[in-house]
């Protein structure tokens, strides 16, 4: 018997719990005849003061209730159970994580089990996918609502929550004008751009952005080495080059530890030489123990799909969507960086005809910012930033920023008008 039994029988005393997940919970869920005659008594209470002010079951009723048991050492092992069933009310947050967790656990195993007797059969007759999918739903346990409230009744609060819900600033003015604040948490942003075009820059300016508004940002590199990375974050926060941190690193380390003081926080980490998966990058980041606001990824394309697929195609649309979900799952907000086509060199506006392999990742992104250059506003420092695609307005607006690439540093300068796309 494991000791999440006897806290979940706990739990379910209550009737605002037994309601809420009863559902979801079947007697087989529980390892022994004990504890499943408990599962038991606890449904027939609950079943039959339904209408009455018992908001919970007392422990004398499940000590009347194991007398019809008729076997005395079962009866004893069960007794011996009840005495250890009292509980404090907890909060819904625990209750939920601990149920949930108990039922996905359980349902594994019976499908662990049941794989197991497929994968003993002829190899001819092997369905690998069949054998995924039982798993998988055996991880979608969902606890129901019972709080639902019809949309007339939700719709001034979904209203405000709209321009309400928290987001985490880029630093980059008409960017986070754009998305009237900055990218909401479990939303993916891209920034999509031709091979040599600031990809980097631009998601370490997201990252510095939030670091000096006081968010934990944590940021997976995956082509270039973590302490290059560190480095370019420094001058970033700065606004210095590398030549004034080297010259000045005793000040430079006291300035940046002054950031740290607003709350900010920043974390590295380098995956290099292998491609993960989103779920691996999700578990380093769950390793951590830190409740990040910002996760940037440099860049997904370098990862992997945990599926196998024909077509690079459905690969690219799994990676998105896994990162996507990510962002909901950890609520956290997320960037990228995508690559467009070499064809994109020589156009001044890069949209999204111009995305490398897919397109499908523009749509899944909330938000894609296509870094347009033409070779005269390279030599100028200048770029222009073109919302390709957005759920944050119906507009798709172009607006001018300076590089400083020895610093690392991307202001905005305004909108761009009358733009030849040619």
């Amino acid at each position: 018997m494991r000791i999440s039994e006897l806290k979940v029988l706990a739990l379910l005393r209550y009737r605002e719990n037994y309601v809420k997940f009863a559902s979801i919970l079947r007697e087989d869920f529980f390892s022994i005849a004990e504890t499943k005659d408990i599962f038991r008594f606890l449904g027939s209470f609950h079943a039959k003061y339904s209408e009455t002010e018992y908001d919970k079951v007392s422990l004398a009723f499940l000590r009347i209730a194991s007398e019809s048991i008729a076997d005395d050492g079962r009866r004893g092992m069960v007794e011996e159970i009840i005495d250890q069933l009292a509980i404090k009310k907890r909060t819904d947050t625990f209750v939920e994580d601990l149920i949930r967790k108990f039922g996905q656990r359980a349902i594994l195993k019976q499908a662990v089990m049941d794989t197991f007797d497929m994968l003993q059969g002829p190899e001819d007759t092997l369905d690998l996918e069949k054998i995924k999918v039982k798993v998988e739903k055996a991880m979608e346990i969902i606890v129901p609502r019972v709080d639902r409230v019809s949309f007339f009744d939700d719709v001034g609060e979904m209203i405000e929550a709209v321009d309400t819900e928290p987001r985490i600033p880029t630093g980059i003015k008409e960017l986070d004008i754009h998305m009237r604040g900055g990218l909401p948490r479990g939303r993916l942003g891209l920034i999509v751009a031709p091979p040599k075009r600031g990809k980097t820059t631009f998601l370490i300016n997201i990252g510095a952005g939030a670091i000096q508004r006081g968010y934990k940002v944590i940021h997976f590199t995956l082509e270039i080495n973590k302490r290059e990375t560190a480095v370019r974050y420094a001058s970033c926060l700065l606004n210095r080059p590398f030549s004034f941190l080297r010259e000045y690193h005793e000040k430079v380390v006291k300035a940046i530890q002054q950031t740290r003081k607003r709350g900010g926080d920043l974390y590295v980490e380098e995956i290099i030489g292998v491609s993960p998966t989103v779920e691996e990058i999700q578990g380093i980041i769950r390793s951590h123990r830190t409740k990040f606001d910002l996760v940037i990824v440099d860049y997904p394309d370098l990862c992997i799909s945990k599926t196998a697929h024909r077509e690079e195609r459905a690969s690219y649309k799994e990676i998105y969507t896994a990162l996507r979900r990510m962002g909901v799952q950890l609520d956290v907000a997320v960037w990228g960086a995508s690559q467009s086509n070499r064809g994109s060199f020589s156009k001044k506006v890069v949209s999204m005809e111009d995305v490398a392999e897919d397109i499908r990742k523009i749509a899944i992104a909330d938000l894609a910012v296509f870094v347009c250059q033409s070779p005269e506003e390279k030599e100028e420092d200048l770029a222009r930033l073109y919302i390709g695609a957005t759920r944050f307005g119906s507009k798709n607006p172009v607006f001018m920023v300076g590089c400083d690439f020895s610093c690392m540093r991307v202001s905005s300068i305004g909108r761009a008008n009358n733009v030849d796309r040619e």
